[in-house]
């Protein structure tokens, strides 16, 4: 007899524990639903900031290639290789703390970042009468979190097809669409994304391409969730 009572107590808890899952996966199920439309890709929440607008961009089909490697020197020379019709670019690399270059037709620029050249994409930028090139790329040593930083190079072109200017700045989670024309003047801007006091969270501004300062007041917490996705914490 106390066999079968045994039993049939184990019977009732097994059969509540499994409602008790059951409850349990399907109130996950649902909350998983509900964040899912929570959660918004980034280029989502560049175009929600009201602050900013969108420039016109033309990404370059191509890719970089090396054509020099000298281990005694310390020099790696990458052409930029494509069908389009665009101003020669190599990017130079140095072994140790030597600064790397961009070399735009006979124009030669120092950068402050490291870059991988075979991470690097190259877009035209539009805005009102102004003409741009921005290559956009990752760290050469980047690992974890450190692929998440993009490092931009924007070459402003006179009619001579020469750069007039050249500007770098970074942000986390950065693309094209980081780029904004946030004035009636043509000037550009762009989205800044840093790391904020907790971890998996990060701030959003717009700030000056020239100065790398704020433009406005307005900043978004962000936070990082799965598949790429952000949830906005406050704005």
């Amino acid at each position: 007899m106390k066999q079968i009572a045994i039993y049939q107590v184990f019977i009732t808890l097994f059969t509540f524990s499994s409602f008790a899952n059951s409850q349990d996966t399907e109130g996950a199920r649902k909350a998983a639903v509900v964040k899912s439309h929570q959660t918004k890709s980034i280029d989502a929440i560049y175009s929600s900031f009201s602050l900013s607008h969108a420039v016109k961009h033309k990404k370059i089909v191509g890719q970089f290639a090396y054509v020099e490697s000298n281990e005694l020197t310390g020099k790696f020379l990458a052409k930029f290789i494509t069908k389009e019709i665009v101003p020669s670019i190599d990017y130079v690399s140095y072994a140790g703390s030597k600064k790397d270059a961009v070399v735009l037709g006979k124009q030669t620029f120092s950068l402050q970042n490291k870059i991988d050249p075979s991470s690097l994409v190259i877009h035209w930028v539009y805005n009102q009468d102004r003409k741009y090139l921005c290559l956009i790329g990752k760290g050469q040593s980047a690992s974890g979190s450190g692929v998440q930083v993009s490092y931009f190079t924007l070459f402003e072109l006179g009619k001579s097809a020469k750069a007039s200017s050249c500007q770098e700045f970074t942000s986390r989670f950065g693309n094209i669409n980081s780029l904004v024309s946030y004035d009636k003047n043509g000037n550009i801007g762009y989205l800044r994304i840093v790391n904020a006091k907790k971890m998996d969270q990060y701030l959003l501004t717009v700030n000056d391409i020239k100065t790398n300062k704020q433009l406005g007041e307005r900043t978004l917490m962000l936070k990082y969730e799965l598949n790429d996705k952000f949830s906005l914490l406050s704005n």
